[in-house]
């Protein structure tokens, strides 16, 4: 009888997110859709001239075109360095040499992804090697910054908070041209026998003589492409200016009843969804919840409630509800203001859970040095947890 009642409860509680997310979805489309009507001047001008209106050159100006790939003006970039910003540079080089290769080795680590010369390494018993993706990633990071000067990813518009998708198209068209540039090198390397000796004196070097195979080389390329579309699309947000905005908060009910509807139902229970049910992983809050013989329908909202209280506080502290906080004319102001609201709010949950942790040691008991770090590593993964699917569920509302 109670798994009849809790697997009912589960079932309840994923219709009731899912008319809730569904409620949200065609709210925010219709405003969408009642925020584009034509005004009646344009369409007049539209009857009586039928020709379609030119774009100013202001509006040419803001992101420009893409960037020519002729001979003649991939000669020009060549010849004359771009004015490009320093820290998008520097954001490139530290990306592409250090983040994402780290990223690509810690799934190799945790085996969600298993390289085949991994798999061969393993069989031989051997151990102490230096992966290779730190002679993937410097291979990738001349080859970028060469094609990417040619093809134009350092000019002036390249990163910009004005075209946020023009941003990502700028970054991910000569991110292409670097990647099959590097497939070919690494193709003549493997055919004239010197690729072998170059991952040797990268520090690559086992005794079975393994040797990284092409799809090795391209799944790494792609960790690196990857990350140079996050950051460069993280920079142009990062970029945006500060409007003045209107000291006081303002009262937009829809705005705040779905940042409670996201934070607090639907969040925790996309982690129970996708983590509890499918017996994947249990987070702590769910055993802790229900200790005290609640059901898991209650379990998920009392923890939901946690999220809600640290992000409205959050929100209110850092402005996430002044004018102009969301703008669907300003998708960068919007993503950047939300960021900041983000982060104001995973400081407060990094408080809680210390806090919580240190009050959930008994006193006086000695506590076994294993149990201490499972505790620890428990609490770290329902943190990410927690900040990865609030994240990634209030951004795509806001």
């Amino acid at each position: 009888m109670c798994i009849e009642s809790t697997t009912a409860g589960q079932g309840a509680t994923l219709r009731l997110t899912g008319c809730l997310a569904a409620a949200l979805f065609a709210t925010s489309l219709r405003r969408s859709l009642s925020s584009r009507r034509v005004p009646r001047l344009h369409l007049c001008q539209s009857r009586h001239n039928p020709t379609p209106r030119r774009a100013s050159a202001s509006e040419e100006s803001r992101t420009g075109p893409d960037p020519a790939l002729d001979l003649e003006t991939v000669l020009r970039r060549c010849r004359q360095l771009p004015n490009v910003d320093f820290w998008t540079v520097l954001g490139d080089l530290v990306v592409l040499v250090g983040i994402a290769p780290a990223l690509a080795v810690f799934f190799a680590r945790v085996q969600v992804w298993t390289p085949s010369w991994l798999e061969m390494v393993k069989k031989g018993g051997e151990s102490g090697f230096i992966f290779p993706e730190a002679a993937h990633a410097v291979a990738f990071a001349a080859c970028w910054f060469s094609v990417g000067l040619a093809a134009g990813a350092f000019e002036a518009n390249a990163v910009t908070p004005a075209d946020l998708i023009a941003t990502l198209r700028r970054t991910w068209k000569p991110g292409g041209l670097t990647f099959i540039t590097a497939i070919f090198l690494w193709l003549m390397q493997s055919a004239t026998g010197v690729l072998l000796p170059n991952y040797a004196a990268m520090g690559f070097e086992t005794q079975a003589q393994v040797c990284p195979s092409l799809l090795d080389f391209a799944i790494d390329l792609q960790f690196s492409l990857l990350c140079l579309g996050a950051w460069r699309f993280t920079r142009a947000v990062s970029m945006t200016g500060s409007p003045v905005e209107d000291e006081k908060n303002i009262t937009d009910v829809q705005l705040l009843l779905g940042d409670i509807i996201v934070s607090g139902v639907i969040v925790p229970n996309i982690i129970v969804a996708v983590f509890f049910q499918t017996h994947v992983y249990t987070p702590g809050w769910l055993d802790f919840w229900r200790s005290d013989a609640r059901d898991l329908s209650s379990a998920t909202l009392a923890h939901g409630a946690s999220l809600c209280l640290c992000w409205l506080s959050a929100a209110f502290i850092a402005g996430g509800y002044r004018a102009g906080a969301v703008n669907r004319q300003d998708l960068a102001g919007t993503l950047k203001r939300t960021w900041v609201v983000g982060a104001t709010a995973t400081a407060l949950l990094l408080m809680i859970t210390a806090l919580s942790s240190l009050l959930s040691v008994p006193d006086g008991q000695a506590v076994p040095e294993f149990e201490n770090n499972r505790r620890l590593l428990n609490s770290v993964l329902d943190l990410v947890l927690d900040i990865q699917f609030s994240a990634l569920s209030l951004t795509t509302w806001r």
